[in-house]
């Protein structure tokens, strides 16, 4: 019983953890698109701009904006 109390909490607090990483975003550099080979960009806000210049970031695998 206890062990299932801990999983439910666990669950609950990677929920809670999980909608702060969407809402608290890092403000993206203005030339992160010369980055060619980043793979992963993830937990940033970025505006109209940069989205238009996301498409130059061919190695992307993982994005996460905000």
């Amino acid at each position: 019983m206890m062990e299932l109390i801990r999983r439910s909490m666990l669950q609950v607090v990677k929920k809670v953890l999980s909608k702060f990483e969407v809402i608290l975003g890092t403000q993206a550099p203005s030339k992160i698109c010369e980055l060619k080979n980043l793979q992963v960009l993830d937990g940033v806000e970025v505006g109209d701009a940069l989205i238009k210049r996301l498409r130059h970031m061919t190695q992307l695998t993982r994005l996460g904006i905000t």
